[in-house]
């Protein structure tokens, strides 16, 4: 008896020994699983470490360090920074590094204040970089933000050298949008507390105006930004050079108020579903400080377009009208037109396999300097390659081919621009002589055949007497009714038509804020004149923003919940009708 007894406790022993073994596998595995994740917090907290010491060493801001940069291989699962915010599953933009050009990916539609600041920073510095072409802002239906893949289309395919590309774009439904770009959001901002401290909503709108400037390029440099220190001795300084390198966006989806900061580069390239509003009025708050109140009254003037003779910017500035591909592309808001995004991968890979950076676009060598010559470009005004008389400047003998391959990739995949040029026009008619007719389908001769057209400045050239010459926003309104009551019961299509699209933007007018419509109205006056420059018009549109974002009409929108694209969603603002505001209110925003 003893003896079974003790057979069956070694066989239980025995039995058990598995599990034991496996329990006590389990617990290793949970320790260095455990001890693999302490490990990897603490590697990322040396890499920032060493990071902050970089950025410190290279005497840039700490908010550089908000934008993530990615590499071709070996991407993390997450687009993440040390200073992303828990609440946000990726960082809010990315550059990544393809050629000779580098491609920012907007993550989020909108930024957080570090990464304002840090994204003007890096474009800035890119702008001035002569080791690349160009810089490409686009974000299309193929990027896979969730599991931060980031395919770069063309260039990242694993496809041996003889064979052709292959595209693999998602397609979405008709009817939706992509938001690509809102600026900051500004609801999130009063929810944290943000507009309650005055330093940080001028940080806010300080960051914005730098993006803004560091997209646009040219002399206005990105203002100096000092780190948190008790001295000032770690001051940024940026250097005394001009940009260089253009600035491409290719917004395939909503671009709205302060995200059109990042339309104000080189070339902006319109896709078939590429679209521009300005909604602030709407929420409560005025222009963000990008320069709107000098960019829309000028709409149509660098092209020479139909649209310079009405008023387009007047009424998207205070109707919210939603301007489409064509608006952009007829007023200048777009510089082209692709239709497809699928051509951003064209045009990534051309910008960065096939074209030299900057520094070596040109004819003519850099010229030869004698032993102990200053190492600089001058030479005489009135000279050339072959002869140096006169006074000495500096001159750049290839000045007047920087640029120019870059130009000529966007007009090869365009199918117009805005200066009214049709890329295959030429082509497109010899080839309709020479083929069967029978062999061209309708829509591609449509295509072919269809006058260029613009809803917007066909709907500004029909009440431009109201938007340009009425000096008040009341005088808009009431002129705006007279006619949809006038029109109301004609029997021509196009008078009834014409009719609806008055009370249509009466409608929206008389559900904006009130104090909100009346700041934008001065602010586009005011800018309208010929006095006023880019600078000028930012430095009034931050002021005036400040005042409306600690303001009660943006407090009562804000703890509404309304969505900040529902027009007309929400109307408990502190003044009831635009008669309500007196102009010493409107003036007293302006002063601030």
């Amino acid at each position: 008896m003893a003896g079974q007894t003790a057979s069956v406790v070694a066989a239980g022993k025995s039995s058990l020994r598995p599990l034991i073994a496996r329990a006590i596998q389990n617990n290793s595995s949970i320790k260095s699983i455990r001890s693999s994740s302490s490990a990897a917090a603490a590697t990322t907290k040396l890499a920032y470490a060493d990071a902050q010491r970089e950025v410190k060493k290279a005497n840039a801001p700490p908010s550089a360090l908000s934008i993530q940069t990615v590499v071709r291989r070996g991407i993390p699962p997450k687009l993440r920074t040390p200073t992303t915010p828990s609440s946000q599953q990726t960082a809010g933009a990315a550059i990544r590094e393809i050629g000779c050009t580098r491609r920012v990916f907007l993550l989020n539609s909108h930024l957080n204040t570090d990464e304002l600041h840090g994204l003007a920073y890096r474009m800035d510095l890119l702008g001035r970089n002569t080791a690349i072409n160009s810089v490409l802002i686009a974000t299309t239906d193929d990027d896979d933000v969730e599991h931060g893949a980031l395919p770069t289309c063309l260039v990242d395919l694993q496809r041996e050298k003889n064979e052709d590309p292959v595209l693999d774009f998602a397609n979405k439904e008709r009817g939706s949008n992509w938001h690509v770009s809102g600026g900051y959001d500004a609801r999130a901002a009063f929810e944290s507390g943000l507009t309650k401290d005055p330093v940080e909503v001028e940080r806010l709108l300080e960051g914005i105006r730098r993006l803004a400037l560091a997209a646009r390029g040219g002399e206005s440099l990105v203002a100096a930004e000092d780190f948190d220190s008790e001295d000032n001795s770690n001051e940024v300084k940026y250097p005394p050079v001009e940009s260089r390198v253009p600035i491409i966006t290719v917004p395939h989806g909503l671009v709205n108020d302060g995200g059109y900061a990042l339309c104000m580069g080189s070339y902006v390239l319109a896709t078939r579903d590429s679209t521009v509003r300005f909604l602030n009025p709407w929420k409560g708050l005025s222009f963000d400080p990008i320069g709107l109140s000098y960019v829309l009254p000028r709409l149509g003037w660098e092209f020479r377009q139909e649209s310079a003779d009405y008023p387009v910017g007047m009424l998207m500035a205070l109707t919210g009208y939603e301007a489409d591909a064509f608006d952009m592309v007829e007023t200048g808001l777009a510089t082209h037109y692709i239709d497809s995004p699928t051509k951003v991968g064209i045009l990534e890979r051309e910008l960065g396999s096939n074209v030299v950076p900057w520094e070596q676009q040109g004819l003519y060598r850099k010229r030869k300097k004698l032993y102990g010559q200053k190492d600089d470009d001058d030479v005489t005004a009135g000279g050339g390659p072959g002869g140096f008389r006169g006074r000495r400047k500096r001159f750049d003998p290839n000045d007047k081919y920087r640029n120019v391959a870059v130009a000529n990739v966007l007009h090869s995949i365009s199918e117009f621009d805005a200066s009214g040029k049709e890329m295959l026009a030429s082509v497109d008619a010899e080839m309709r002589r020479l083929e069967d007719p029978s062999l061209v389908l309708e829509h591609d001769r449509f295509f072919m055949d269809a006058p260029r057209s613009s809803q917007a400045v066909n709907i500004a050239a029909a009440f431009a007497d109201f938007f340009a010459r009425e000096k008040s926003v009341e005088g808009v309104v009431e002129q705006l009714k007279e006619v949809a009551s006038s029109h109301k019961d004609k029997s021509d299509p196009e008078e009834r038509e014409c009719g609806e699209v008055a009370a249509d933007l009466a409608s929206k007018m008389e559900s904006a804020c009130p104090l909100s419509l009346k700041a934008v109205h001065r602010l586009m006056m005011l800018g309208s004149k010929n006095s006023e420059t880019l600078e000028s018009c930012m430095k009034r549109e931050l002021n005036v923003q400040k005042h409306m974002l600690i303001g009660e009409d943006f407090e009562r929108w804000a703890k509404s919940g309304v969505s900040g694209t529902d027009q007309g969603g929400f109307r408990g603002w502190k003044h009831e009708s635009l008669k309500d505001v007196t102009n010493d209110e409107v003036e007293e925003i302006l002063s601030k």
